[in-house]
């Protein structure tokens, strides 16, 4: 319904509803016109239910260009949940100031109400499918049987929180797509406390201060690698599986491939021809000299606090989704469950990268399945604030984070440090990409 501010119109429409099973209704004899400050829509809601239970929606398009956006605020009157079917019926809705739109669309959606209010909410929340519409989800349904998947659409839509001026995106390469999430910096506490269950000394707590930055939403994946490097190392074939066997190294050179293709500038310069002078890992015959670009937009490595800031997703327990895990929520040997948990699934193997629910800002993985390499070289934690650390400049391995498939739940703790030979390519071994925002 095309709708012009300062003019009266009488448009007659006829909109039919979603149905549900053999409950039907229908809208019809729209009426939309102005009254001073407001826009007063009347209706009529013809409805075949045992209950005549609906909920009312109201859209607006204010281009009328077929894209339309639910109306969330400033509405009253036959509108929301628990309306019944019957002649007569309106809504008020009362722009913001700011609305300026001299000709708009409008439609007027009735669905059944479902008798499960959960449902019935999960349900709005993916027609607006707008980071507000599953924000309200989340706020009435806080333990809701579709949680996971709401803090997924949450993180996806706009991420951990608001950055001015960035947002998610999802980049696609030789047909292969991959999702980046923009990650509001803070400062957080890293490491364990000492009461946590089978912590290492070296997780000892300390305060990281960290700016803006990209994370993605996966490990890479068989099919990205390929798509880039053009061969598969790894050992469990599968496009959707992550790819692994890969040292170090070959993350590195991956990340500058993938930058070059997706027309960035490489956060890496790497001189094969030079011994790196900080590298004292005598196994290592490799020892590039790489150094950093740390203006370049390319893609990267996470340093290993961006890693644990970004699995935490503002928690502050040894998992992202409490103080214990099951192999319902991460792939890890579940023979060896953490902290006498009940025994799991040991499934001998890697899994797809967006098995499982993500944690609370849409990233999959950050426990089990594979290792990921981080950027730095294994050290000892200093006791004083950091900002933005890249770890010691010297070093004999590259640090491993979020445990493996093959591994007792205890290394999928989120302060859980492993580390191995930059040179070093095993079944246990991938990573994950980041960039600067």
């Amino acid at each position: 319904m095309k709708y012009s501010m300062h003019k009266i119109l009488y448009n007659f429409i006829l909109l039919f509803a979603i149905t549900h099973a053999i409950n039907a209704q229908k809208v019809e004899k729209v009426l939309f016109f102005e009254q001073g400050d407001k826009v007063a829509i009347y209706y009529d809601l013809i409805g075949v239910s045992t209950t005549n239970n609906f909920r009312v929606e109201l859209y607006i398009s204010e281009t009328c260009d077929g894209n339309f956006r639910q109306i969330l605020q400033g509405t009253k009157g036959h509108i929301g949940q628990n309306v019944t079917a019957g002649k007569g019926k309106f809504i008020e809705w009362y722009p913001d100031k700011s609305f300026t739109y001299t000709n708009c669309c409008f439609k007027v959606k009735a669905y059944y109400e479902a008798s499960d209010p959960d449902l019935t909410a999960w349900q709005a929340a993916q027609r607006t499918n707008t980071c507000d519409g599953y924000k309200a989800y989340k706020a009435a349904y806080p333990s809701g049987k579709y949680i996971s998947q709401a803090n997924a659409e949450i993180a996806r839509l706009c991420g951990n929180t608001n950055i001015t001026g960035f947002s998610n995106y999802t980049e696609t390469k030789s047909g292969v797509s991959f999702d980046m999430v923009a990650v509001k910096g803070s400062t957080f506490t890293m490491g364990s406390p000492n009461s946590e269950v089978d912590r290492s000394s070296d997780e000892t707590q300390h305060q990281v201060t960290l700016s803006d930055y990209y994370m993605a939403t996966t490990e890479v994946s068989q099919a990205l690698w390929q798509s880039v490097m053009g061969s598969n190392p790894s050992n469990f074939k599968g496009n959707d599986l992550p790819v692994e066997q890969i040292s170090w190294y070959d993350a590195i050179e991956f990340c500058n491939a993938l930058s070059l293709k997706a027309g960035l500038q490489p956060y890496y310069s790497i001189d094969k021809n030079k011994k790196d002078p900080n590298n004292s890992n005598s196994s290592d015959n490799i020892k590039w000299t790489v150094s950093l670009n740390k203006e370049a937009n390319g893609y990267r490595l996470p340093t290993e606090s961006e890693w644990e800031y970004a699995a935490r997703a503002g928690t502050s327990t040894p998992f992202a989704f409490g103080n214990n895990i099951t192999t319902s929520q991460a792939n890890y040997n579940g023979n060896y469950p953490y902290n006498g948990n009940a025994k799991g699934e040991y499934r001998g193997k890697t899994v797809a990268v967006k098995s499982f629910e993500p944690n609370a800002w849409g990233l999959y993985q950050m426990h089990g399945n594979v290792w990921e390499w981080c950027w730095d070289w294994k050290g000892t934690y200093p006791s004083e604030l950091q900002t933005n650390p890249f770890g010691d400049i010297s070093g004999s391995s590259r640090l491993l984070r979020g445990g493996s498939w093959g591994l007792n739940a205890v290394y999928c703790r989120v302060a859980s440090r492993d580390d191995d030979s930059p040179s070093n390519r095993n079944v246990l071994i991938g990573f994950r990409l980041s960039r600067n925002l």
